[in-house]
């Protein structure tokens, strides 16, 4: 593992440039500092890297404010995070945490509404990654948006509804009467592709259910929209024409 500085913690174009064509393995290890400003940043990364194709991931700074103040702390303990690879999670958990954070979701304040709010914007750091990652990223994430992780199962599955949703470009709270049946069948097509990968991984168990539910939805859009042209057909009126009803 080779190590880099960005100069602070300002994470630039240039920065994940560079270290896309330094990734080995095509991943980066992340170790910002460990504060607001740090945790903004490696958001930032997160993003700029995972555009490039790259892997993103976070290395704990536990006790401290940076690994220098580690090092100097523990230096036995930066040594064991630095090459212990069960520590480093995708930096996706650590975005969906900064989101809950933000939106207070897991916390004595929290709303249904701001909680499904930051699971929709986390899902959005999940749903660009492999699909093969996201069982094992939602599993990490869910605590975040629990008090005291309970009830994790109930967040992963809803994290697990949202991915979905932003993996096939379904807008869950757009209005039905926006969507076209054209879109339905795109997505629906996403959703089989998924689901394929899926399969192969043990993501599928998790997302069954909720996959399933998105593909009742898909098709009731698409029954629904077809219905006033089977109706027509069946009670003999015809189809208006040039903005005349007959």
């Amino acid at each position: 593992m080779m190590g880099a500085s960005t100069g602070g913690t300002a994470f630039t174009d240039t920065h994940a440039d560079m270290l896309a064509t330094l990734a080995r393995d095509g991943k980066v290890y992340l170790a910002l500092d460990n504060d607001n400003a740090g945790r903004a940043a490696t958001r930032d990364a997160f993003w700029k890297l995972t555009s490039r194709g790259v892997d993103a991931r976070s290395i704990p700074i536990p006790g401290a404010k940076d690994p220098g103040e580690l090092y100097e702390n523990d230096p036995t303990l930066l040594r064991m995070v630095l090459t212990s690879p069960n520590l480093h999670p995708s930096t996706a958990v650590d975005v969906a945490h900064h989101i809950a954070r933000t939106y207070e979701a897991g916390t004595d304040v929290a709303t249904i509404e701001n909680t499904v709010l930051a699971a929709r914007q986390a899902a959005q750091a999940v749903a660009v990654l492999p699909v093969e990652q996201w069982d094992e990223v939602i599993t990490q994430a869910a605590p975040s948006f629990t008090r005291d992780g309970e009830d994790a199962a109930h967040a992963a599955n809803m994290l697990w509804a949202e991915t979905l949703a932003a993996g096939i470009d379904w807008p869950t709270d757009a209005d039905p009467e926006t969507l076209t049946p054209q879109q339905a069948q795109a997505s629906e097509a996403k959703l089989e592709q998924i689901e394929q990968r899926l399969t192969r991984s043990a993501g599928i168990d998790q997302a069954r259910a909720n996959m399933d539910e998105l593909r009742d939805n898909l098709r009731r859009l698409q029954t629904e929209r077809d219905r006033p042209r089977d109706q027509d057909v069946r009670t003999g009126n015809e189809p208006s024409q040039g903005g005349v009803q007959r």
